[in-house]
């Protein structure tokens, strides 16, 4: 990457211009990700593909100057192109790849070992979405879950045209999102630069050089704090007349709160509830995996765990605590009846 390059990054970030740089004696991937999040405001805004949420002109301008910065490093790599097959449905979309961002080095790299990123998540999602259904991506990093919700919610032969809302509060993790979404004309998505929560308030973003294991509790190895804003499912699908089918939750550590400030929707019925227990995040909000457990046991949900080669999930008794291999794994909240109605009805 050219200096003139980088200093378009950089601009993007602050929206004004600055000094040209030399070279950096850093290397480049933390030091871009340190002066992207130091620079960029606390603002947050909603866009979607279709472009139903105008921006103020200077967002527009520093979106621009980012997009043409990523544009410019695409020219020395090669886009990330998703082709796969799940359960006999073809499922493809493209990502913006760039080899010094963390988060598209590590979801190259689920792709090349594994077919997908969290396989047992895919086969849920494939097995439970159903086209012109409604879900929710809680912690949507770049867009891979973003996407695959996307495919399988829309279905332009027949005109059943779901609809996805992917939350991220980091705004660097954002910008590729919305780039990724654009990218594969994903018009049935709405990306949000907001912090699930337990309540409407500001909350701090504590943003390590992987931008992806950002967390809202103090993190070791933070580089920079950012004031984002928090907001409950509960209103923010107050006026909604579809419930989410899914919601799908990775907010290192914040499930909990979360799920609290998605209270009456639990009420109501969600179908499927897709969450991360990372032990040492959830440890981070004085949490743990059985707090979160029993708070939706007293919802009317059952705990099942995932299988990655897409089984019937296997429901967990209520007073066993789960003893994974690793410290970060999936589980699924739903009940009894509606897990043996979605295994059971063939696959479209």
């Amino acid at each position: 990457m050219t200096d003139d390059e980088m200093t378009v990054l950089m601009i993007a970030a602050q929206g004004e211009s600055m000094a040209p740089i030399g070279r950096w004696k850093e290397p480049l991937l933390a030091l871009t990700e340190r002066r992207l999040m130091k620079a960029i405001s606390a603002s947050n805004y909603v866009i979607t593909a279709k472009g139903y949420v105008e921006l103020s002109a200077e967002e527009k301008e520093r979106d621009g100057a980012f997009a043409k910065a990523l544009q410019a490093r695409r020219r020395e790599s090669t886009d990330l192109h998703v082709h796969m097959t799940v359960l006999g449905r073809e499922i493809v979309f493209d990502l913006v790849y760039d080899p010094g961002f963390i988060a598209d080095v590590v979801t190259k790299r689920f792709l090349e070992h594994n077919g997908a990123c969290e396989p047992e998540t895919v086969h849920l999602m494939r097995r439970v979405l159903r086209p012109g259904d409604f879900a929710i991506d809680g912690g949507a990093n770049i867009g891979f879950f973003t996407m695959v919700m996307s495919r399988l919610v829309g279905d332009s032969s027949t005109g059943s045209e779901g609809h996805v809302e992917a939350f991220e509060p980091s705004t660097v993790n954002f910008k590729k999102l919305r780039i990724n979404v654009e990218c594969s004309h994903a018009e049935n998505v709405t990306v949000i630069n907001r912090a699930l929560w337990s309540e409407d308030t500001q909350v701090m973003l504590h943003q390590p050089a992987d931008t992806g294991m950002s967390s809202l509790a103090p993190l070791q190895g933070t580089l920079n704090r950012t004031p984002v804003g928090g907001l409950t499912l509960d209103k923010w699908c107050l006026a909604y007349d579809q419930k989410p089918r899914l919601l799908k939750l990775d907010i290192e550590g914040a499930e909990l709160h979360a799920l609290i400030g998605a209270g009456q929707l639990l009420t109501r019925g969600i179908d499927f509830v897709c969450c991360e227990m990372n032990l040492p995040a959830l440890d981070r909000f004085g949490a743990s995996q059985m707090d979160l457990r029993d708070y939706m046991a007293g919802k009317g949900y059952t705990t099942f765990e995932l299988r990655q080669d897409g089984g019937r999930p296997v429901p967990v008794d209520r007073d066993r605590r789960l003893v994974p291999e690793v410290e970060n794994f999936n589980v699924l909240f739903s009940t009894v009846e509606q897990v043996h109605e979605a295994w059971e009805q063939p696959l479209s």
